[in-house]
């Protein structure tokens, strides 16, 4: 009969096989969902995308991040809802100027100066994200232009979204 300490080698090995097996076929399901998100994107830039990528999850009622907070990550939902909004006095506290679902981006202002968070975010029901860090994403798309071309594209459109919710959401409350 072997022992715990004969057997725990093969148990080690056997865990970190089923758990590569694992993160492979997590790593071809994010480059899948990146590749259609990011039109555009040629399946190698897919996967190396993907490889920067590591996935979170944020309970409905947790606060993402806050307005003014430090922004050092980027976020593509992909199951979920985030509330964006704002705070324009104490007295009224946060105010939402936008939902935003699978397949959208948030905290692009981790991509630009001065890397702060323009919003506060909030997940509203149990909430599913891959993490991108900024400055990891910044070099990728410094050393692949096209790729960087798509992404900023894409989210020039989310920040162009962004303020259009914003505006109207501003012209609801104050006229």
């Amino acid at each position: 009969m072997e022992t715990m300490e004969q057997v725990r080698p093969a148990i080690a090995a056997q865990s970190r096989s089923t758990r590569t097996a694992r993160v492979a076929a997590t790593r071809e399901q994010i480059a899948l969902q990146l590749s259609v998100r990011l039109r555009g994107l040629t399946p190698q830039q897919a996967q190396e995308l993907a490889g920067l990528a590591r996935e979170r999850s944020f309970a409905a009622g947790e606060v993402i991040f806050n307005e003014g907070d430090q922004a050092s990550e980027i976020y593509l939902l992909l199951e979920g809802r985030v509330f964006l909004g704002a705070k324009f006095s104490e007295s009224a506290g946060h105010v939402t100027f936008a939902s935003i679902g699978p397949s959208e981006f948030l905290g692009w202002s981790a991509l630009v100066h001065p890397h702060r968070k323009t919003a506060y975010a909030e997940a509203v029901a149990d909430t599913e994200v891959l993490v991108f860090r900024s400055r990891e994403l910044l070099d990728l798309c410094d050393q692949d232009p096209a790729m960087g071309y798509v992404i900023m594209r894409c989210l020039l459109a989310t920040v162009g979204q962004r303020l259009i919710a914003t505006r109207q959401r501003m012209l609801d409350i104050f006229g």
